[in-house]
């Protein structure tokens, strides 16, 4: 009688263990999601990364590889009007985006990047660039062409370090735990 009372209480306490860790991971995990939804994009990490690899190639700042008379690299012809006068770009509307549909088109010969180079885009590369669209397509420079801006220390802590992660913290809508 003892064994079988010992074995429920193993079995009981291994499946309420591995209920506690599965409601933590999905916990963890719609915290990330909502996160994730809930930024900006930021396009000198995100986009031009994306669009360097994808894109400039065929669409960058080589004369001589440039293709269809296109360059992503710099925003007044990434945002002009295509041929078919849908403009490539267009800040807030992905439906009137070139770029958008070429990237979604069932149509071989529209489809970019070309399957010929057997480098396509993931789905979420491509939601991730709709999304961009749909937040107005913000362009930046790379973050190394920004001017240097030294920070002023805010208000001192007990050391000098403590104020300037106090000041990340306020940003970021943390409270300091001691």
């Amino acid at each position: 009688m003892k064994s079988i009372l010992c074995r429920f209480k193993a079995a009981h306490w291994d499946l309420s263990l591995k209920t506690h860790i599965l409601c933590l991971l999905l916990f963890i995990s719609g915290s990330l999601i909502q996160a994730n939804e809930n930024q900006t994009i930021d396009f000198s990490r995100e986009i031009l990364p994306l669009l360097s690899d994808a894109c400039f190639q065929c669409h960058g700042p080589d004369p001589k590889a440039r293709k269809g008379n296109l360059r992503l690299d710099i925003e007044e012809s990434a945002k002009k009007h295509a041929e078919n006068e849908m403009a490539v770009i267009s800040p807030g509307d992905p439906l009137n985006s070139e770029l958008i549909r070429r990237l979604t088109t069932e149509d071989e010969d529209d489809l970019m990047p070309p399957h010929k180079l057997g480098r396509p885009l993931k789905k979420a590369q491509i939601k991730l660039l709709e999304q961009w669209v749909t937040e107005g397509a913000k362009w930046g420079k790379h973050w190394s062409l920004n001017p240097i801006e030294r920070p002023s220390p805010p208000k001192p802590g007990k050391q000098s370090i403590d104020a300037f992660v106090e000041n990340a913290l306020e940003k970021a809508g943390l409270i300091a735990q001691p």
